[in-house]
């Protein structure tokens, strides 16, 4: 019985991880392009403070912020369960250069169609960011 409930909880955690999804990039450029004054007060409001805080945004799941490369990344969506869990959403960089997922500087990103991508040597992981407009890029990391 408890085998069986077990399972039962398993697959409901299951079911519920792959239920909240990514959300499509085209969602996440509609959202950008939308509310850009915004999301770049907000922005500005992060990085003078030096973190995220419990800063929230509509649309936005968590908001983190990374003071080496003063990088203020908005994730949208999450996807997947375990080491095959992916995320997306968008960035704030103030250099308007492509940066890395959660500001890691051990990515070397490689031109890549419309923007840029990183893929891991020896592994499956593989992240993509792609430039939406001045200062703003969307990204997916994919573990």
């Amino acid at each position: 019985m408890r085998k069986k409930l077990c399972s039962a909880a398993v697959c409901c955690l299951m079911l519920f991880l792959t239920a909240c999804g990514l959300a499509s990039q085209a969602s996440v450029a509609a959202l950008v392009e939308r509310d850009v004054q915004a999301l770049e007060a907000l922005a500005g409001e992060i990085a003078l403070a030096g973190a995220a805080g419990d800063a929230e945004y509509p649309g936005v799941d968590r908001i983190s912020y990374d003071s080496r490369t003063g990088q203020v990344q908005f994730e949208c969506g999450v996807s997947g369960f375990a080491s095959q869990t992916s995320y997306n959403g968008f960035y704030y960089s103030p250099g308007d250069v492509p940066l890395g997922f959660g500001g890691t500087g051990d990515m070397t990103l490689a031109p890549s169609g419309a923007g840029w991508c990183w893929e891991e040597t020896e592994g499956d992981n593989w992240y993509y960011t792609e430039r939406l407009r001045s200062g703003w890029y969307y990204y997916e990391m994919h573990f």
